[in-house]
């Protein structure tokens, strides 16, 4: 006996829910063009050109060279955070006269008037000198600049070029240029420069060694 239908008002059966493969897809030749394929090469070329991308290095494969640039980067936000610091320090703080921030020419208080007047020979004693004068001196925007240096490891008010090429992160970079150089040279190629300097070199060699032979 035939099927009763359905009544009208019964929602229509639908499919099984989830996704579903395009319509003429053929599984089997998929499955076969897939068999085919080398996905060690794949991954292999894949891998070759993530190389070429520039960008930031992921973090396990920073290099020495980009950890030299990255510290350079940092100490050069550092100063130039430092000199706007400076500046608007500088700008807000009062303004002073040269005069009312220099200390007074250095004078030998034991004399008196009197004696500095009869007195025209030389000294037989050395000038004492007063020594550091920067308390007396100092404004405020320089005592606040002194303390931030003083607690970033900086001595003073500015570092020499002696304390700096001595220092040992000035070591560590030179220890990293010299790790590179040696690697270029092992590992990398010449550069188009070199390679022509050298077939000029031996061009020459050869025709010198010619014209020697002729006069020979």
């Amino acid at each position: 006996a035939a099927a009763a239908p359905a009544p009208s008002g019964a929602p229509a059966k639908r499919g099984p829910a989830g996704p579903a493969l395009p319509e003429g897809v053929d599984l089997e030749k998929l499955a076969h063009h897939s068999a085919k394929v080398d996905w060690q090469q794949v991954a292999i070329e894949e891998e070759e050109e993530e190389l070429d991308l520039v960008g930031p290095a992921m973090p396990g494969q920073a290099t020495i060279g980009y950890m030299m640039a990255t510290k350079a980067a940092e100490a050069r936000v550092i100063s130039n955070a430092m000199a706007r610091m400076d500046e608007e320090e500088a700008a807000k703080g009062p303004k002073h006269e040269a005069w009312m921030t220099m200390m007074p020419e250095e004078r030998d208080l034991t004399l008196t008037l009197e004696e500095q007047q009869a007195n025209r020979t030389f000294q037989r004693k050395e000038k004492t000198s007063r020594g550091d004068t920067s308390g007396w001196t100092d404004t405020p925007a320089d005592k606040a600049r002194k303390a931030r240096e003083k607690a970033m490891g900086l001595t003073g008010t500015k570092r020499t070029a002696e304390a700096v090429m001595t220092s040992p992160a000035a070591a560590a970079a030179g220890a990293a240029s010299n790790l590179i150089h040696e690697y270029n040279q092992a590992v990398r190629p010449k550069t188009l420069v070199e390679m022509h300097q050298e077939s000029l070199k031996k061009q020459k060699k050869s025709e010198k060694g010619g014209a020697d032979d002729k006069g020979k």
